[in-house]
């Protein structure tokens, strides 16, 4: 695997880097990134219900709901500055674990990092993929590209995999945005340029989202650049932990 050289960071008290998965997934697509990560940052790949470590727990009814009780578990955990990164489905969840966090006045995530899901306010096409058959969702799949061609060729792991991807996809395609109070930690929005799920104007809507900073970053690749482009990507973070714990050190001199 690629080794990148993570940057020095002063010494300060370590980040928790909380990740939330994308549709189908668990919390396995972020292990890979320990390998990377600067040393202050620790990385909390949250598992979803319904699969991975907890697979046996009923799916999450709404994706409201999902957020609120993950914002509670990291409000048990109790343990410093955090921030929240969260793919496609897992970015309007770790959006609205932000929006609880706020609503019960909560400390806030250091920042908030978004990828490849266009703001909340912005309209979700009305597929209902969540209903369609389950030849229609198989080739969605095969053209999204996140799922490996020996997954899609295996009756066995698709019986395990789809009520998964259904349940996701029923959070995402049922969610409605609410407008509030924005948020007050920064957003850094990130996406694949060649995704034809997002649009640049719906990656800078999110800046609406909060009153602190937003900074917005493409990367080469579609829906699931995460995959091919995992190094630069955690240089990227590391980088944006990098400034956030020199603000730190510099606020305290």
């Amino acid at each position: 695997m690629h080794q990148t050289d993570a940057p020095a960071l002063p010494v300060a008290s370590p980040i928790t880097l909380y990740c939330l998965p994308c549709a189908g997934a668990s919390s396995a697509m972020y292990q890979p990134w320990r390998h990377n990560l600067a040393d202050r940052i620790e990385l909390v790949p949250l598992e979803l219900p319904g699969r991975g470590a907890r697979f046996n727990e009923p799916f999450a009814e709404t994706l409201v709901d999902l957020a609120a009780a993950l914002a509670d578990q990291i409000c048990r955990r109790g343990r410093g500055r955090f921030m929240l990164l969260g793919h496609s489905l897992g970015a309007l969840v770790a959006f609205e674990m932000a929006r609880h966090l706020a609503r019960w006045g909560q400390p806030s995530p250091q920042a908030l990092i978004v990828s490849a899901r266009c703001a909340p306010c912005q309209p979700i096409p009305q597929r209902q993929l969540h209903l369609a058959p389950t030849s229609q969702l198989h080739e969605f799949l095969r053209e999204l590209g996140g799922t490996p061609e020996s997954v899609l060729h295996s009756r066995e792991l698709m019986e395990l995999l789809l009520p998964i991807v259904r349940a996701d996809f029923r959070l995402y395609e049922t969610y409605r945005f609410l407008p509030g109070t924005p948020l007050t930690c920064p957003i850094h929005a990130l996406a694949g340029d060649q995704d034809t799920s997002t649009t640049l104007s719906g990656m800078r809507a999110w800046q609406q989202h909060t009153l602190g900073s937003f900074g917005l970053q493409f990367f080469p690749g579609g829906h699931f650049y995460l995959n091919n482009q995992q190094a630069p990507v955690v240089d990227h973070i590391n980088g944006l932990m990098g400034e956030l714990l020199l603000t730190d050190e510099g606020s305290r001199s």
